[in-house]
């Protein structure tokens, strides 16, 4: 074969992967929630009212040489397509229980925190947010999925108790967040220009690491705010 020819194969196998993806990324329709979060790799799950149905992605973790289940919950514009470019807005919560049992006897249903607290944060309550950017809710440890009567808590150099309740701290939190940057940002119609972060109490403190440590973050991330988190005295100076 001469390389005039290998060079014609080359740009044709190019041209025939790009068409494939070009087609996958056009299969659903504007709107088709399920659609769009399956293709991206997630979950989608349809939550009672008034919940938000999301699209909820799970990947393990390797901790100490097990294998510990991670999520996170994306909720998706009303009329989201890939084509359209939005702006991603991220938040990390404060310490709270699994299950909210109280709730759940008054709802009649069993609500998990994970899937409650977005709405309580006002994150995805405001249709203004919630119509016009992707929202990202971060999890903490352990599964709610798999322990509903545990306590959620992140896990960082300076705190990782709560309460008597502890996480395992060989938990890597800036792999974590990192992993669920990297598939929000290939797996979404996404605005570079647009990555918002906040993140409560707890949550706060998360923020401040991933800003300390993180290069992935520092260079992806354009606006953060902690609410009532601050760091720890000890790990000021640890400070990159």
């Amino acid at each position: 074969m001469t390389p005039q020819a290998v060079l014609a194969c080359k740009v044709l196998a190019v041209a025939l992967l790009l068409s494939c993806w070009r087609s996958a990324a056009a299969d659903c329709l504007t709107g088709d929630l399920p659609c769009w979060c399956q293709q991206a790799g997630g979950t989608y799950r349809q939550l009672q009212e008034p919940l938000k149905d999301t699209c909820t992605f799970t990947f393990t973790q390797n901790v100490a040489g097990k294998g510990v289940q991670r999520t996170f919950n994306v909720f998706l514009p009303a009329g989201y397509r890939f084509a359209h470019k939005y702006p991603v807005w991220t938040h990390m919560h404060g310490v709270y229980w699994g299950s909210m049992d109280s709730i759940s006897q008054r709802m009649g249903w069993n609500v998990l925190a994970m899937d409650a607290t977005a709405s309580w944060d006002g994150l995805v309550g405001s249709d203004k947010v919630y119509n016009n950017a992707i929202v990202v809710y971060l999890q903490s440890t352990p599964s709610p999925y798999n322990n509903p009567d545990q306590r959620m808590l992140w896990n960082l150099p300076w705190w990782h108790c709560s309460v008597g309740s502890c996480v395992d701290e060989n938990i890597n939190e800036l792999d974590y967040a990192e992993t669920a940057f990297q598939i929000i940002m290939s797996k979404f119609g996404v605005d570079k220009g647009k990555i918002w972060v906040t993140g409560t109490s707890a949550g706060g403190m998360m923020v401040n690491y991933l800003l300390c440590k993180s290069e992935y973050f520092q260079n992806t991330a354009t606006a953060v705010v902690d609410i009532l988190g601050g760091i720890g005295e000890s790990f000021i100076s640890q400070c990159t």
